[in-house]
């Protein structure tokens, strides 16, 4: 999965001591929950982990993170939908088990980056094993 880029600072924090990988070339076009086509490849690969190595784990829980913009219920509201649009994908596309994904919406809560809480990298889909 050389696409997706583990952040171990951000993803202990934002998911305590859980088996987690933050991924932030899922994109989405802007204020909307749109894939943008440069993301499929990373989501075939998380789709193919998820069948094949991580199949024996019963739940991932997808969180969609925003950056600081915007107001605070529309953030929680926008990450929610992002990551059910990364589940839609993963079972419609890739026929991960439905009942394996729960998703969440995050907001701006948990940034990846905490010094500049405006900055894109805040603007990503963290999943985490459940099982861990």
């Amino acid at each position: 999965m050389s696409a997706a880029h583990p952040r171990s600072a951000a993803a202990a924090a934002d998911s305590s001591s859980k088996p987690s990988i933050s991924i932030q070339n899922i994109q989405f076009e802007f204020g909307s929950a749109k894939l943008k086509p440069e993301s499929i490849e990373t989501l075939r690969n998380l789709g193919n982990a998820l069948n094949q190595g991580l199949r024996d784990q019963k739940l991932f829980v997808i969180e969609g993170h925003t950056d600081a913009v915007g107001a605070r219920a529309y953030n929680i509201e926008l990450s929610r939908v992002r990551a059910q649009a990364v589940k839609d994908f993963l079972v419609n596309e890739m026929a991960v088990e439905a009942s394996r994904l729960e998703v969440v919406g995050k907001g701006s809560a948990e940034p990846a980056n905490r010094r500049n809480p405006y900055a894109s990298e805040n603007r990503r889909v963290v999943v985490v094993n459940e099982a861990g």
